[in-house]
């Protein structure tokens, strides 16, 4: 594995990357309590794609509401009575990505290091002050991010997920970090 490691660039991560960071193929989930009512108005916004998504029968859908945010992407929200917010973000492709193994864990490591507008220290200082917890993850077919907060810190914690989406820290140091943190770990 450390041979597989060396052999990957910090290009093999930026090109790897771009297959997924389509923000106009995402589908966002939000689950938030129902005092507190997400705006269709919001200013936080992910691609430009229309969505279809299928609603299970399990589930009461009376309680669910559908917004069209103004870059036409479908956005789902299911109230519930706690005063928590869940939601994720998927970006995937068609089929696996050709990468190097080895990219994906790489990726995953580097996302989860802030963003180019702010560092793993500000970032996660800025999340975990407001009860923020955001996990990023790359597989060879997919991105994703799952997050939880408190509800009243929804808009926050969509807004660092798209600084990390939109402006993912893909330089050479951390690339380097990120592998010697996958070293560790194997």
């Amino acid at each position: 594995y450390d041979n597989i490691l060396k052999n990957i660039t910090i290009q093999d991560i930026q090109e790897a990357a771009q297959k997924y960071l389509n923000l106009n193929k995402a589908s966002i989930s939000v689950v938030n309590p129902s005092k507190i009512a997400l705006n269709k108005n919001s200013t936080v916004s992910f691609g430009n794609s229309n969505k279809e998504f299928v609603l299970k029968e399990a589930l009461n859908t009376s309680n669910i509401t559908n917004y069209r945010l103004h870059n036409n992407l479908e956005v789902i929200t299911n109230p519930t009575q706690n005063n928590s917010s869940t939601f994720s973000i998927s970006l995937k492709t068609p089929a696996p990505a050709a990468v190097k193994p080895g990219v994906a864990e790489i990726l995953t490591a580097m996302l989860n290091r802030g963003s180019a507008t702010k560092s793993k220290d500000e970032f996660y200082d800025e999340a975990e002050t407001k009860g923020i917890n955001i996990i990023f993850k790359a597989t060879p077919s997919e991105l994703s991010s799952s997050t939880d907060c408190v509800a009243e810190d929804t808009t926050n914690a969509l807004s660092l997920t798209k600084d990390v989406l939109q402006n993912p820290r893909l330089n050479e140091d951390n690339f380097n970090f990120a592998k010697e943190e996958i070293k560790e770990i194997v």
